[in-house]
């Protein structure tokens, strides 16, 4: 018995623990047709370029307030709500931008 009762201890402290607040999401995707290097992501308080690889590909770790943000890839802009603790994926193509726009949330 004396063995059951610090068992039971650690149990219940690894129960009460707190969870972990996620202040992160993670843009990514693919961009053709495009002749820049970069795809800019921001709002009037957050502002971030994220480079767009040779195979049209990017990627970034964006830790953000949930809200509305806007990205631009060479001239064309379009609006974007994100959220924390949920990923991304943008599909476009620069030369049919808005028609050419998917989208995928995930967690």
């Amino acid at each position: 018995m004396k063995k059951l009762i610090p068992i039971l201890s650690i149990i219940l402290l690894a129960a009460c623990t707190k969870p972990v607040e996620i202040n992160y999401m993670v843009f990514s995707g693919l961009v053709k047709n495009s002749e820049t290097d970069s795809i800019i992501v921001g709002n009037k308080d957050f502002r971030k370029a994220i480079a767009i690889k040779d195979d049209g590909s990017f990627s970034d770790t964006l830790i953000i307030e949930n809200g509305n943000y806007s990205f631009r890839i060479e001239r064309e802009s379009s609006a974007l709500f994100l959220q924390k603790g949920k990923d991304l994926m943008l599909n476009i193509d620069v030369e049919e931008f808005d028609e050419s726009i998917t989208c995928l949330l995930y967690t």
